[in-house]
């Protein structure tokens, strides 16, 4: 019989029990020996004095959690690594960086002097976590063969309840279409799961509903648009599921779209930056592309197109009958559009939009001679009065900042992917959460 891996009451973390599992195991603590020693052994055996200079040494480079199960709250992972300077001159860290903004760094040795060992302490929230994962952290120090040593922390994160997909992401919607996610909800332990969905999101375009497939083992979960819905919005709210599971209290379900026009055009306008310093000319240009994305029924048809700069090559091509028309401009490699922009103009057959304007606009960077943006103006003074709504709907105002140390308003813009793809990324409400154990306050508007 197959060895099938569960969630059970007695134990939150789990190791394969496999021989496979036990042999992949004894990969790693090998390769993780060879590089942690490998250096130093290699001066103890041959010429029996230390590296001349500053010179790093890591116990074990790659920390290995194993499998993981996930909890409610969520654990932090912790580790700390074992750092030597097995050179003759002090070894100087420059800076300790992760990866995608996922482990946090402790307090360690700023400088190690030489034979001196010095503990390197990181975590590692679980809830950024899902599946296996690699996080890697580089280390930067004077070590003249080693100036960067790469630490890496691994390990499967897995759910008692297992979501699928994990998230509910819609991406860009047409404001008058209904449009449905289904994500499968498994039971990974052996006792009988009960599910309760305890959020219906109010005021917001969405229908969520909660189906059992099997009882007490397979559940789904249904998310739909409820259109008509305001072009241009953007609605990142939070499913939450209770359970029975003791591990796992909780499921959360990130739900999340932007509403669009029939006709999207992205992007609705062109930025167009000069040259670096000392870049090569490129004889082929550079190239832009506009889209017009098709969301209704109707097919339309570009008639023509133009662009007030006859220095600027157009040209276009449709895909998908008439649902998706991509407009390629080639600019030369140094163009720079005047102070007044130039403009991309297309003529369609649609009743609604005959025409469409993309401006097409030059990037200059801010100059100690340009005048003040009117924000800066209000450095180191009371903050004026409002009242904001976040992209979960709440309301915010000015009379929360009494309560903290600080607050950081973070804006985005619903058009752009970016922003987009901040607002459901896990390590952002990693990075919320951490300011919040500062007290300080941080919202999304």
């Amino acid at each position: 019989m197959k060895n099938r891996e569960r969630c059970t009451s007695a134990s939150v973390w789990f190791a394969r029990a496999g021989s496979r599992g036990i042999r992949v195991a004894w990969v790693f603590a090998a390769i993780a020996v060879v590089v942690a020693v490998g250096r130093q052994g290699a001066w103890s055996a041959t010429t029996r004095q230390p590296p001349a200079g500053p010179a790093i040494a890591v116990d074990e480079p790659t920390h290995d959690f194993g499998v993981v199960w996930a909890t409610t709250p969520p654990r932090t992972l912790e580790h700390t690594f074992k750092i030597s300077n097995v050179g003759t001159e002090p070894l100087k860290f420059i800076s300790v960086k992760p990866g995608r903004g996922r482990t946090l760094p402790g307090a360690h040795p700023k400088v190690l002097a030489p034979g001196e060992t010095g503990d390197f302490p990181f975590k590692l929230h679980s809830q950024t976590l899902h599946g296996p994962f690699r996080n890697y952290i580089n280390v930067t120090t004077n070590d003249p063969k080693t100036p960067i040593t790469r630490l890496a922390l691994t390990g499967q994160l897995k759910h008692c309840i297992e979501v699928t997909p994990s998230r509910a992401y819609f991406g860009r919607v047409y404001a008058r279409k209904q449009e449905e996610r289904i994500l499968k909800v498994k039971n990974n332990t052996d006792k009988p799961l009960e599910l309760v969905l305890t959020t219906q999101p109010a005021n917001v375009p969405l229908d969520i509903e909660l189906k059992e497939k099997e009882a007490g083992q397979q559940y789904e979960l249904h998310v739909r648009t409820k259109p008509p819905y305001e072009p241009g919005t953007t609605t990142s709210v939070m499913a939450i599921l209770k359970t029975n599971i003791e591990q796992e209290k909780e499921v959360r379900v990130q739900v999340f779209l932007q509403s669009t026009a029939r006709l999207d055009i992205v992007p609705d306008q062109l930025v167009i930056q000069a040259p670096r310093p000392g870049a090569r000319p490129s004889p082929r240009g550079l190239t832009r592309t506009v889209q017009i994305i098709n969301h209704g029924e109707v097919p339309v048809m570009i008639l023509d197109a133009s662009v007030d700069d006859p220095k600027i090559r157009l040209t276009w091509r449709e895909s998908m009958a008439r649902k998706r028309h991509y407009l390629s401009l080639n600019f030369p490699w140094d163009y720079m559009p005047p102070a007044a922009g130039r403009t991309l103009t297309i003529k369609t057959d649609d009743v609604d939009k005959p025409t469409i304007k993309v401006p097409i606009r030059a990037y200059r960077p801010s100059t100690a001679d340009r005048p003040q943006r009117p924000a800066a103006t209000m450095l180191n003074k009371p903050a004026p009065s409002f009242s904001l709504k976040t992209m979960r709907g709440e309301v915010v105002s000015d009379k929360e900042f009494g309560k903290y140390v600080a607050t950081v308003l973070n804006f985005v813009v619903p058009n752009c992917g970016y922003c987009s793809m901040k607002i459901i990324a896990p390590a952002h409400d990693v990075f919320l959460s951490g300011l919040a154990d500062r007290n300080v306050y941080a919202v999304v508007l």
